[in-house]
């Protein structure tokens, strides 16, 4: 059975850092004009969309799903699908670079030979997950048909908007945006960002901390090895003073997801105890390991480095 996932809980939730991140305006494209007047009348940051289909959170399956439906206006099939899954999964692309396909490239879409008030309302619909206001699609609408923007420089335009990186973060997924930031955190980051507390720190995360490191995830500004680092090293954990057994214990669960078995402890907390490794080394070893990339890429967050 489908049902509503309200993603305005997570909204409140993340609140108190609006003011953390600011959001400075879309830099004007060098081969087209700047933003155009009548879009300073128009809600671009309005709130998060509201009515998600899927009955668990959004995937990268439902992202891709959602442009084929409200570009080309049908189901996707398995093998394209799965294409634009791998592509997204990877990091090969983007939301943005999704979009531009999808609107500006794809055949089919070309074939569909939209005019330029569907071919508005259809941005509306991808990037801000609504129907288009009618001040806002009439400038658009105006600024295509006298030839002072392209399609190209729309597309570019509506990528810039609060609204598209809120759309993307929905779903988990890196927005391409250059100059603005998602409001609220992903379903995913808000997840890894918990594993973290309850991993390292064995304890349910406080709002305010967990509000920060999973917006601070969703825009990238922080990676899965910066945010474990900070949390392996933060006076929370310093003050437990752990034994190496529990240490190598929590390594473990932290970046492997699995409790180590009673071979590997001993191996490294005898790499410990003989000073073979110090803490911060074993944590880069682990942190820079396949395994923990693979649970970064399983939350669609970006690994990094230690």
């Amino acid at each position: 059975m489908k049902r509503k996932v309200i993603i305005s809980s997570i909204a409140l939730t993340l609140t108190m850092l609006g003011g953390m991140f600011g959001l400075s305006s879309p830099k004007a494209l060098a081969s087209e004009p700047s933003v155009p007047s009548f879009v300073q009348s128009v809600d671009l940051a309005s709130s998060a969309p509201q009515d998600i289909e899927p009955e668990d959170d959004p995937t990268f399956e439902d992202f891709v799903e959602r442009l084929y439906v409200v570009a080309l206006g049908r189901k996707a099939e398995p093998d394209g699908k799965a294409f634009w899954v791998a592509k997204v999964l990877h990091g090969e692309y983007n939301g943005a670079d999704c979009a531009r396909f999808f609107l500006l490239e794809a055949p089919e879409f070309m074939n569909r030979n939209l005019s330029v008030d569907d071919f508005v309302e259809t941005l509306y619909k991808t990037f801000f997950d609504r129907e288009s206001d009618a001040a806002g699609k009439q400038g658009w609408a105006d600024a295509l048909n006298s030839g002072r923007m392209t399609r190209v420089g729309v597309v570019e335009n509506f990528i810039e908007s609060t609204e598209w990186c809120n759309v993307c973060a929905l779903y988990g997924v890196k927005s391409g945006a250059k100059w603005h930031k998602a409001e609220f955190a992903s379903p995913n980051a808000i997840k890894f960002a918990t594993r973290l507390y309850t991993c390292c720190l064995k304890r349910e995360p406080e709002v305010s901390g967990l509000s920060y490191w999973s917006l601070a995830l969703t825009n990238l500004e922080q990676t899965g090895c910066s945010a474990a680092k900070a949390f392996f090293f933060s006076k929370e954990f310093d003050a437990m003073n752990v034994s190496d057994g529990i240490f190598v214990d929590r390594l473990y669960q932290t970046f492997m997801d699995r409790k180590p078995s009673n071979e590997e402890r001993n191996y490294w907390v005898k790499k410990l105890l003989y000073t073979l490794y110090t803490r911060r080394e074993a944590i880069a070893f682990f942190g820079n390991s396949e395994e923990f990339a693979n649970i970064c890429a399983t939350y669609g967050i970006d690994q990094g480095t230690m």
